[in-house]
């Protein structure tokens, strides 16, 4: 048995990690002795790519998120969305809802791990009208633990306008 094989026999392939293929690869240099660790690493990724690969970016069962979120504060982002951990969410429709007796101005925006906003759209709802059903089917937006999806009111009564989302999480 070659140390690669050893070192991974304890190993399921359906829980392993590609960063400790990493690890326990670690500098191979190719010469006659190492040749039948490289072999086995080989064939280790092979099974790994033959297990994960076609499930990626796949929806996973039960995990679908409904929720509606409704402005504390005038022109201040407010979290819609943020996956934590090895998450990946794929949003899947954003519905703007006004309430007020005013039109209103709502951004929607991409939050990086440092806080910056990459607004994403800027749409006005007019008073007492929804912005239903900004279907992301064929512009798939996937948001991990260092992006959040957020909104704001920046103009209208921030009280009376709330926006909905619907999201499921895919295999990463």
């Amino acid at each position: 048995m070659t140390n690669v094989r050893n070192q991974l026999k304890s190993q399921d392939l359906s829980t392993l990690e590609a960063a400790s293929l990493e690890t326990v690869g670690g500098r191979i240099f190719p010469d006659n002795t190492a040749v039948p660790d490289l072999r086995a690493l080989v064939e280790v990724l092979d099974s790994y790519r033959a297990v994960h690969l076609p499930t990626y970016g796949q929806p996973i069962p039960g995990t679908s998120d409904a929720q509606t979120v409704t402005a504390d504060d005038p022109n201040t982002f407010k979290v819609l969305i943020a996956p934590t951990g090895d998450t990946v969410t794929r949003v899947q429709v954003i519905n703007i809802i006004n309430n007020g007796s005013i039109p209103a101005q709502i951004d929607i925006a991409l939050i990086d791990a440092n806080g910056a906003a990459f607004v994403a759209a800027v749409l006005d709802v007019a008073a007492g009208a929804r912005v239903n059903g900004i279907n992301l089917a064929n512009n798939d937006l996937f948001i991990d633990r260092n992006t959040s999806l957020e909104f704001r009111v920046v103009a209208g009564d921030h009280l009376n306008v709330s926006v909905r989302t619907y999201s499921i999480n895919v295999v990463n």
